[in-house]
C-alpha cells in the first residue's frame, strides 16, 4: 500500500553531513518502494564541499530560518569587507566577545547544534504552516536538534491518525557530549517527556541508547533503527586512487571533540617510534585527519611532537572522503570517551567497515558496543590506550609496505545497508498499527 509519508529534518542533502544522510536515505529508498515523500527542512546555505545526491524523485519544502540570517547579520556584519589591523577597535574587541560566546556555545550545544535555545525555535510555526493542508499517513521527524519533534508533535495534534515516529540521531537530555544550559533544561525535560508519551513509536541508533529512553521514560515502544551505509555511493566516486605515492596511510575521517575522542595513544605510539632505533620507517608514515572539528588536535600533535608524520586535511567533499577511506592503509576510529556513555555507534563507523579498509580501534575495547562490532565482523582490532601494541602494529605495518587485506563480512554489511534500515522501519510501523 502507497503511503503519503513526511520526513522532518533540519540536516538534509546537499548539507554535507553525517546526520543528511539517515533522513536522505528514507526519502531515497522510500520513494523507489512507490511511496509518496514530503521532505520539511530549513533552507541550506551552499558550500563548495556540499554533497551531489539526486532528490528529484520527491518533494522538499525548505522553511528559510530569516531571524537567524538578520541576528548573524547584526552581530557579525559582513566580515568580508573588514580588514582587522587595529587591535583597540569596536570590530576587533566584538570578535574577541563573539568567539567567547561561540565557544561557550559549541560547547553547551545551544542554538542550532542539539539543546535550548535554538535559533530553529522561531520557525517552528512556519513549519507546522507549510504542510499543515497536506494528508499523511505517517511522519518522522528525527532530531537533533529537538524542534524537529516539537513540530512533528503539532501535527500530530492536528491530526491524530498520523503514525509518528520520533528518532534520535543523538539522545536530547541525556545528550552524551552536550550538557545543555539551566533553566532551558528544565524545559527540555518537560517537553521530551511529552514528546516520547505522544509518538507512536521511538527510535534511535543503538540498543544501549534505546535502553536510557525505555528506562527514563517506563515506555515499550522505542526500537533500535542503526545508522548504516548506502552501497550505491562507493559505486558513483572515482575508481582512481586518491593518492599517486606509496606511503603508508592512516586515515580519521570525522569530528574530533577534547578530551572525548582522544588520539592521544596513537600520537604517544610514534613518538616511541620516532626516539627509537626504527625511527626512519616513520618516513614512509603518513596520518591524516579531515572532518569539520579538529578541536585540540593541533594541540596534541605538538604535544607529542609528531608534526613530521601527522596533519589536518580539513573539511573535505564527501567523495574525497570515501575515496580516502577506500585506499588508506588503516582507518582511525576513535572511541567516545564519557562517564557512563555505550552504544554511539556513528555513521563513520559504517562507512568505515564497508569501505573494505582495516579498522584501528584507538581507546576502543572489545567490550564496548562500537568494538563489538569492529571485533565481530573482522574488519579490524580494537587497541584500546595499548600504547605497545599500537607500535608493534605500526612497526610490522611499515615493515611489509603492505595493505592487510581481509575478506569482507558480507552478513554484516547487508545488515547496515541504508536500503534494509529503511525497509525495517517501514516494517515495523507495519506491526504497530496492526496494534492500534
Amino acid at each position: 500500500m502507497c503511503k503519503n509519508i513526511l520526513i522532518i529534518t533540519s540536516y538534509f542533502p546537499q548539507q554535507n553531513s553525517i546526520a543528511s544522510l539517515r533522513p536522505y536515505s528514507w526519502a531515497k529508498y522510500w520513494s523507489k518502494m512507490g511511496h509518496n515523500i514530503t521532505v520539511l527542512t530549513t533552507t541550506k546555505n551552499k558550500h563548495d564541499n556540499d554533497l551531489n545526491l539526486g532528490c528529484s524523485d520527491f518533494e522538499i519544502i525548505e522553511v528559510e530560518n530569516r531571524f537567524k540570517a538578520n541576528i548573524r547579520k547584526k552581530v557579525i556584519g559582513d566580515k568580508s569587507k573588514v580588514l582587522i589591523t587595529d587591535k583597540n577597535s569596536e570590530i576587533f574587541f566584538r570578535s574577541k566577545v563573539l568567539n567567547k560566546v561561540k565557544e561557550f556555545v559549541e560547547k553547551r550545544g545551544l542554538l542550532g547544534t542539539a539543546r535550548m535555545p535554538d535559533f530553529n525555535d522561531f520557525i517552528i510555526s512556519d513549519s507546522v504552516n507549510s504542510v499543515k493542508n497536506k494528508q499523511f499517513d505517517m511522519m518522522i521527524s528525527t532530531s537533533g536538534p529537538y524542534t524537529e519533534h516539537i513540530i512533528a508533535q503539532k501535527l500530530k495534534k492536528q491530526n491524530k491518525d498520523i503514525f509518528w515516529i520520533a528518532d534520535y540521531r543523538d539522545l536530547w537530555t541525556q545528550n552524551h557530549i552536550f550538557k545543555g544550559l539551566f533553566p532551558f533544561t528544565l524545559v527540555e525535560e518537560y517537553l521530551e517527556k511529552k514528546i516520547n508519551n505522544s509518538a507512536d513509536m521511538i527510535t534511535t541508533v543503538s540498543e544501549p541508547l534505546a535502553k536510557q529512553i525505555r528506562d527514563k521514560y517506563k515506555i515499550k515502544n522505542v526500537e533500535t533503527i542503526e545508522n548504516g551505509f548506502d552501497f550505491e555511493d562507493l559505486n558513483n566516486i572515482s575508481k582512481e586512487n586518491y593518492w599517486s605515492d606509496d606511503k603508508i596511510r592512516l586515515v580519521y575521517t570525522g569530528s574530533i571533540y577534547k578530551g572525548k575522542r582522544d588520539p592521544s595513544p596513537l600520537f604517544e605510539a610514534i613518538e616511541a617510534i620516532s626516539k627509537s632505533n626504527d625511527k626512519k620507517l616513520l618516513d614512509k608514515l603518513e596520518v591524516i585527519f579531515v572532518g569539520g572539528s579538529k578541536a585540540d588536535l593541533d594541540e596534541l600533535i605538538e604535544k607529542y611532537t609528531v608534526q613530521r608524520w601527522v596533519g589536518y586535511g580539513g573539511f573535505l567533499p564527501r567523495e574525497d572522503s570515501l575515496r580516502m577511506q577506500r585506499d588508506a592503509d588503516a582507518l582511525i576510529f576513535l572511541e567516545f570517551e564519557a562517564k557512563g556513555v555505550d552504544g554511539i555507534l556513528t555513521g563513520k563507523l559504517f562507512e568505515y567497515i564497508c569501505s573494505g579498509t582495516q579498522i584501528l580501534g584507538i581507546g576502543v575495547t572489545n567490550n564496548s558496543t562500537p568494538g563489538k562490532l569492529i571485533s565481530s565482523s573482522g574488519h579490524g582490532i580494537n587497541f584500546g590506550k595499548d600504547r605497545e601494541s599500537i607500535k608493534k602494529y605500526l612497526l610490522e605495518l611499515l615493515n611489509s609496505n603492505t595493505k592487510y587485506v581481509f575478506i569482507k563480512n558480507i552478513e554484516i554489511i547487508e545488515k547496515y545497508s541504508r536500503k534494509k534500515q529503511a525497509e525495517k522501519i517501514l516494517d515495523l510501523v507495519n506491526e504497530y498499527e496492526k496494534q492500534l
